[in-house]
C-alpha cells in the first residue's frame, strides 16, 4: 500500500547520516518490492 511505502521512505528522509548496515537492508527491501511489482 502507498502508506506503507511512505513509511518505508521516511527511513531515508532524514538529516542524520544513514547507518550503512540499515541502509543496505533498506536497499534490499526496495529491490525485492520492485522485482515483485514488475513480475505482476
Amino acid at each position: 500500500s502507498e502508506q506503507l511505502l511512505s513509511k518505508l521512505y521516511t527511513f531515508i528522509d532524514t538529516d542524520k547520516p544513514l547507518n550503512p548496515l540499515l541502509a543496505s537492508f533498506f536497499s534490499k527491501i526496495i529491490g525485492v518490492l520492485l522485482t515483485r511489482k514488475s513480475d505482476q
